[in-house]
């Protein structure tokens, strides 16, 4: 590191341990500044992996199987399918539900191409990555977006038999 980076970097620790003295509540420790520019500067730094959007997949939506959702994405592959569990606000299982994840990027292009409904609205919570978190549903598509039909309607429908077998609705 440069010296002139050195320079950069404690000034602008410097400004934030002092923006700390000024009676505002940070959302984060003192010294975390510190910490993390020192993190950064000697290479030890380890930055969060991307966050991953949970959509569910539904018979009954415009969007049920991990292909179409693909068309919509604009991936090179499928997005993985996961059986998981809708959950209550304590945790417990409702039902099994069929959801794809996506990144930030892939979550983006499918806003501009469909309306969709966050979990929080419609109350679809579901445990994705070891924690409850709110998935979206594709509610419809936007004018002049169509998807081709599915190739694959048998694994749609097995899987979401799968899903109701599991939360035993027949």
């Amino acid at each position: 590191m440069s010296g002139l980076e050195r320079k950069l970097a404690d000034a602008t620790v410097k400004r934030n341990m002092e923006e700390e003295d000024d009676g505002y509540k940070y959302p984060w420790p003192p010294g975390a500044w510190q910490e993390a520019t020192d993190a950064i500067l000697n290479g030890t730094y380890k930055p969060r992996p991307p966050r991953r959007y949970p959509i569910l997949l539904t018979h009954d939506s415009p969007v049920h199987s991990a292909s179409q959702l693909q068309q919509l994405v604009e991936t090179e592959s499928p997005p993985p399918v996961t059986v998981t569990s809708q959950v209550d606000f304590r945790g417990q299982e409702i039902r099994k539900v069929t959801i794809c994840d996506i990144g930030w990027e892939e979550w983006d292009r499918l806003e501009d191409k469909a309306e969709l409904s966050l979990g929080i609205a419609d109350d679809v919570t579901v445990m994705f990555e070891g924690k409850r978190r709110s998935a979206t549903t594709v509610k419809a598509l936007k004018e002049g977006i169509t998807l081709k039909d599915d190739d694959n309607e048998e694994a749609v429908k097995a899987s979401s038999e799968l899903a109701d077998r599991e939360s035993g609705h027949d």
